[in-house]
């Protein structure tokens, strides 16, 4: 039975599986997407590339992240000034 537990928890934790999910200006929607994301029955990593959203995207991400932070990752786009 402890053998099952383990195997039950790996599945649970682990994936071999990224979505990732390309935003800008998706304030409105990104915490139900990535929740309904998660809510999945086979998990998954959730990589997030913010294109320098300007309405506070990647804030409501970085919060997310402290609730899945094994599994939400956030790249920014980097902003050439040159």
């Amino acid at each position: 039975m402890y053998i099952c537990f383990l195997t039950y928890i790996y599945y649970l934790f682990m994936s071999d599986s990224l979505v990732i999910i390309p935003t800008y200006n998706e304030k409105e929607n990104i915490e139900a997407i990535i929740r309904a994301t998660f809510n999945q029955r086979k998990a998954f990593h959730i990589l997030i590339v913010d294109d320098n959203s300007p309405d506070g995207t990647s804030e409501i991400v970085k919060n997310l992240i402290t609730e899945f932070p094994k599994q939400l990752f956030l790249e920014k786009e980097l902003v050439n000034t040159a």
